[in-house]
């Protein structure tokens, strides 16, 4: 608790007082909760292709190199990019460990004629999918971050990439990866292979002429499936027994889309840049673009996805940052990955309760309150030796020591209680009061030697009666 008030204390710019609303800086209320955004880290510097993120949340995969643009690579083997590929020393796939803070090289984007076409993490496990597209056709392979471990497990001829739904089965102890492949002109039926954890392949499946279209989850010994049927080109969900590769009618007629209210979605402007956190649950037709939000009425914090449009004020949002190009929110809630053109970031949420956020908030505001009523009894003290000794007069006080501040908005709020008054003709300089600045949780009072001190707001009765309770 100690340090994330430290940290809020290191990121406050602003307070904003407006509508009696109070807010922290990188911080959004999810339910009956709050979620602080940490400082980001930058895991990665230069061009940024794919990144993809682990069931468990621990690891980021993310493909880097000089050669990339930001979008999935698709490389031939036989184009000059493969060359240019193999020259760069720092491309490469990366695997980010969130727990250990250390990103390590699983292998170069193009390694003796092969060239890394797609990574993704098999559902359900932290295992990393990987194909190669070759001269002679194509090869696959799983890599676990945590043995270092390369396994091939496919090896076959041909030029067509597959398309693969790769998730784990915990009954039957195998990957199931569902494969469809395709090229320009025609897309095949689907088939299923079955592989053991340790890559050796155990059987496949071919669900007749239909195309399994989505995935939905394992359910027993079956996966629940959206299938396309070619004949009557229609959708439907089916179960597809996984022992037998028999597609039969499910119990379950429809999939619910309703989203986790808790839960947060990346929205990023493509054309301006910027990415910030909101509600799934919001309303995206009653948005207003990011471009049009001025400093001021940003709120104090900042995030990235996908959309041209951010909610208004009214809605809580999170901005993550204004450069961002693409990114995505790491599990429920856990944390969040951006790109933007200098490179790949990654940065925690932190669970706040509702209590911790109130002692957070009081604790900001007491220090920030503090800090400005103490720039501008400093002010004043710098303009009383430029005008002997004297205090400002109350009609344009604020202008007068203008000149001695960084910023003319450290007088928002303050109250000032002197007239042009010489300090040295004032008997106890430390206990007269020049000026304060008042909080909902307490004021700052200025003294004559421009020292500050803090007076909390008193509670109210009703607050005083249920506390005496609790300890009764």
């Amino acid at each position: 608790m100690r340090k994330f008030i430290a940290i809020i204390g290191l990121l406050l710019t602003a307070v904003c007082f407006a509508d009696n609303t109070i807010k922290l800086p990188h911080t959004i209320k999810v339910g009956d909760h709050y979620l602080f955004a940490a400082p980001p880290l930058q895991i990665a510097y230069g061009a940024i292709g794919m990144v993809e993120v682990s069931d468990d949340c621990r690891y980021i995969a993310f493909q880097y190199g000089g050669q990339l643009n930001r979008t999935k690579i698709n490389y031939s083997p036989e184009s000059t990019q493969a060359e240019e590929l193999a020259k760069d020393p720092n491309n490469g796939l990366y695997v980010y460990d969130r727990v250990a803070k250390q990103s390590s090289l699983v292998q170069r984007l193009a390694v003796q004629g092969a060239i890394l076409e797609s990574a993704t993490w098999v559902q359900g496990l932290s295992l990393l999918y990987l194909e190669y597209a070759t001269e002679s056709g194509y090869t696959a392979a799983f890599y676990s971050p945590q043995t270092k471990k390369f396994t091939v497990i496919a090896n076959r001829a041909g030029n067509q990439p597959i398309y693969r739904q790769l998730l784990y089965v915990p009954n039957q102890g195998a990957v199931v990866s569902i494969c469809t492949a395709y090229n320009e002109e025609v897309r095949s039926p689907v088939w299923i292979e079955f592989y053991d954890l340790n890559g050796n392949y155990v059987k496949s499946l071919n669900p007749k002429s239909m195309l399994i279209s989505k995935v939905f989850f394992v359910q027993n010994s079956a996966l629940l499936t959206q299938v396309y049927d070619r004949n009557t080109r229609t959708l439907s969900l089916l179960e597809l027994n996984l022992n037998t590769g028999e597609l039969f009618p499910s119990s379950q007629t429809e999939i619910s889309n309703r989203i986790d209210p808790n839960q947060l979605v990346a929205v990023s402007n493509i054309e301006h840049g910027g990415i910030f956190l909101t509600s799934a649950t919001h309303d995206y037709d009653n948005l207003t673009p990011i471009s049009s939000f001025t400093e001021q009425s940003i709120p104090p914090a900042s995030v990235s996805g996908s959309g041209s449009k951010v909610p208004k004020e009214k809605q809580q949002v999170l901005v993550i940052t204004k450069d961002g190009l693409m990114g995505e929110v790491i599990g429920m809630n856990k944390g969040f990955w951006y790109v933007d053109r200098s490179g790949l970031y990654v940065l925690d949420l932190v669970p706040i309760s509702a209590k911790d956020y109130e002692v957070a908030l009081i604790d900001v505001i007491k220090r920030e309150t503090m800090s400005r009523a103490k720039q501008v009894g400093t002010a004043m003290m710098i303009y009383g030796a430029d005008y002997d000794d004297c205090f400002p007069l109350a009609q344009g006080w604020a202008e007068s020591i203008y000149p001695y501040m960084k910023n003319s908005s450290l007088t928002d709020g303050f109250v000032y209680m002197m007239n042009g008054e010489n300090m040295t003709e004032i008997e106890d300089i430390t206990g007269t009061i020049v000026g304060f600045i008042e909080t909902p949780y307490g004021t700052a009072y200025v003294r004559g030697d421009s020292s500050v001190v803090w007076k909390d707001k008193p509670k109210p009765l009703a607050y005083l009666k249920s506390l005496e309770a609790l300890r009764n």
